[in-house]
C-alpha cells in the first residue's frame, strides 16, 4: 500500500488506556476492532513516528509489546498483522485478546452520527447494531464516506491548489484502546504522530 489511510496521534496514555486521535485520509477506515486497535499498537514499531521535531525509528520505540506478540505467534509482528490480523482477524482473536481489552470511538467530529446510534456505558461508539434496515444504514454509510470526500476536496483545493481554507470541520475521531496489562502501552508516548495504514476488513466500521 503507497498511501496511508488515516493520519494518527497519540493523545494520552493512562495507565491501560491509550487515547488516539484518527483523521482519515483516502477512505474512511473506522472499523469496530480490537485485532485493528492491536495493529495500531503494533505498527508504531515500524518507526518513522514523529515526536514534536523528533523523528522516532524503529530503533528509538521501546516496549514488550511487539516482542510478546512475536514470541505467542512465533513469527514476526509484521507477518501477525498482516497474516493474522488484517485478513484472519476471527482466527487471531484468541492472541488479541491477551493484549486488547475493549476499543471503540469517542469525540467523533465532521461526521453525522445517526441518531440510532448510542455510546455505551462506557461512553464509546463501539459497533452495537442501531439500524433497523439495511437501507438505514447504507445511507448512514454513504453520508458519512460524503463528508470525508467534501473535507479532503476544499482541503486539497487549499493545500495545493491554493484555495481558501476549508469551510468544513475535519472528519476525526478517537479511538480508545484498553489494554490488559499497562505495559503493552509503555512503547506509545503522548504527542506521537504517524502514518496509519493498519484496517480490519472483518470487522464493521463507523456508523
Amino acid at each position: 500500500m503507497s498511501s496511508a489511510l488515516s493520519l494518527m496521534n497519540c493523545l494520552r496514555v493512562d495507565d491501560r488506556t491509550c487515547w488516539i486521535r484518527i483523521e482519515p485520509l483516502q477512505a474512511l477506515t473506522l472499523p469496530y476492532s480490537e485485532a485493528f486497535a492491536l495493529a495500531t499498537l503494533l505498527e508504531v514499531y515500524g518507526g518513522n513516528v514523529r515526536l514534536g521535531g523528533q523523528v522516532l525509528w524503529a530503533r528509538d520505540i521501546a516496549g514488550p509489546l511487539k516482542a510478546a506478540v512475536e514470541a505467542d505467534a512465533g513469527r514476526p509482528y509484521v507477518d501477525v498483522m498482516t497474516e493474522q490480523l488484517w485478513s484472519k482477524a476471527a482466527a487471531a482473536a484468541p492472541l488479541v485478546a491477551r493484549y486488547v481489552a475493549s476499543s471503540g470511538y469517542r469525540d467523533i467530529a465532521g461526521f453525522t452520527v445517526p441518531a440510532g446510534l448510542r455510546p455505551n456505558a462506557a461512553g464509546l461508539y463501539a459497533g452495537q447494531r442501531w439500524w433497523t434496515s439495511e437501507a438505514e444504514r447504507n445511507a448512514a454509510r454513504g453520508r458519512v464516506s460524503e463528508e470525508l470526500e467534501a473535507w479532503s476536496y476544499q482541503s486539497y483545493a487549499h493545500e495545493e491548489e491554493g484555495g481558501p481554507p476549508p469551510n468544513l470541520t475535519r472528519p476525526v475521531a478517537t479511538l480508545v484502546i484498553e489494554a490488559t496489562r499497562p505495559e503493552w502501552l509503555q512503547h506509545m508516548r503522548p504527542g506521537m504522530t504517524w502514518a496509519g495504514y493498519s484496517f480490519d476488513d472483518d470487522a464493521p466500521s463507523f456508523p
